[in-house]
């Protein structure tokens, strides 16, 4: 007869001889599971049945490491909130992409050149080929009756050449909003001070630089189109091509138009990104302030105001940051 086993009278005892119980039952329930495995799958292979085995044991028996994370995670305090970013919260409307709104001011825009161009004189551009013919730079529509000649630089005498002029106007046009924002979304201290404002219910101040690398792109995509279609159009026509280098309009959309890829491509194209430094980057990003400059001497009517007022802003807010961080 096996002899009876008293309980020990004292706690520790008794706390010691229920986890022997425990860890004794443990084994033995672990070594007839082990057994019965063993025998039912006994047409796989050793590998098999030892990563099976393995696995159980894993899931039965955590690790210390196991404990300690759990033990240490239901302790410390979370900082997940550190890596959150709330650009997106920054305006009382959440998700509000107000920039949206800033391409329909552009269709407007487009639509605006469209009618400029094709409406009849004195609403438009369009007239009887008689009364181009009395212009110096020009001797009447070839091929339709009336056409597109008001000045030299963006004389269109045939359908060709006025579908060319269209595409190229048209692009710049619908341009206009997006030039302006590409400044005024850089205007740091400016944006600041208008995200402590109401205004940020309808406008995310906070979320400029992504508004400005969309923009980006988009311009530097159609100042090509403008550009090519421009100079596709007086390849055609006798001696318009020299309208590049004799005039102010040809001469500005050249420094423009050269200095567009060293701005957009370095800061938006991840092969050069990973290549250049970022100071290499960031100095030739500073030639849009020529490039603008370029603009505003390119065409004689609107776009001088239009690239003017946001230049202007954008370089009385640098001058008051450099103030005030002196």
């Amino acid at each position: 007869s096996s002899p009876v086993l008293e309980e020990p009278k004292s706690l520790r005892g008794r706390l010691v001889a229920r986890s022997k119980s425990f860890y004794r039952s443990g084994n033995s329930r672990s070594k007839s599971r082990d057994r019965s495995i063993k025998s039912n799958d006994g047409q796989l292979s050793v590998s098999r049945r030892s990563s099976i085995l393995t696995q159980m044991r894993r899931k039965k028996e955590p690790s210390f490491d196991d404990e300690e994370k759990q033990s240490l995670t239901g302790r410390l305090p979370k900082y997940e909130f550190l890596t959150e970013s709330d650009k997106e919260r920054g305006s009382l409307k959440a998700g509000h992409r107000w920039w949206h709104a800033v391409f329909i001011l552009s269709l407007v825009s487009f639509l605006a050149c469209i009618i400029t161009l094709w409406a009849p004189y004195p609403i438009g551009a369009r007239m009887p080929s008689s009364e181009v013919a009395k212009t110096p730079w020009s001797n009447g529509c070839i091929g339709v009756e009336t056409c597109i000649c008001p000045r030299e630089t963006i004389c269109a005498d045939d359908l060709l050449s006025m579908i060319f002029l269209t595409i190229a106007r048209a692009s710049a046009w619908f341009d206009y909003p997006l030039y302006m924002l590409l400044f005024l979304s850089k205007c740091s201290n400016l944006n600041n001070f208008l995200q402590t404002t109401a205004a940020r219910v309808w406008i995310n101040f906070s979320d400029s630089h992504k508004v400005h690398s969309l923009f980006g792109c988009i311009v530097a995509i159609e100042t090509t189109s403008h550009s090519f279609f421009h100079l596709l159009r007086w390849a055609r026509r006798s001696n318009d091509i020299q309208l590049l280098w004799t005039t102010k309009t040809g001469i500005t959309g050249l420094i423009a138009f050269s200095l567009t890829p060293l701005i957009a491509l370095p800061m938006a194209v991840p092969f050069l990104k990973k290549r250049m430094k970022f100071e290499w980057r960031k100095a030739l990003h500073y030639l849009a302030i020529a490039w603008a400059a370029a603009l505003m001497c390119h065409a004689p009517q609107r776009i001088f105001w239009l690239i003017g007022m946001p230049l202007f802003v954008y370089a009385a807010d640098y001058i008051v940051g450099c103030l005030f961080k002196c």
